[in-house]
């Protein structure tokens, strides 16, 4: 649990979701993307984060 927390504390973490939030509505005006696509995306959001997060551990 204490893992999820961090994650979800993490500024660099609320920037990106951030970020891929204002690109998918964007995205949702512009060109509408299916249910699958935006999933798929926050998974690779969440996935990348969760390696960086566990990288920068690992060089400090």
């Amino acid at each position: 649990m204490s893992r999820i927390l961090d994650y979800l504390k993490d500024w660099k973490n609320i920037a990106t979701h951030s970020a891929v939030g204002i690109a998918l509505l964007y995205f949702l005006i512009v060109a509408p993307l299916e249910l699958w696509q935006r999933v798929a995306a926050l998974g690779g959001v969440i996935t990348f984060n969760i390696g960086r997060m566990h990288y920068d551990k690992y060089m400090r």
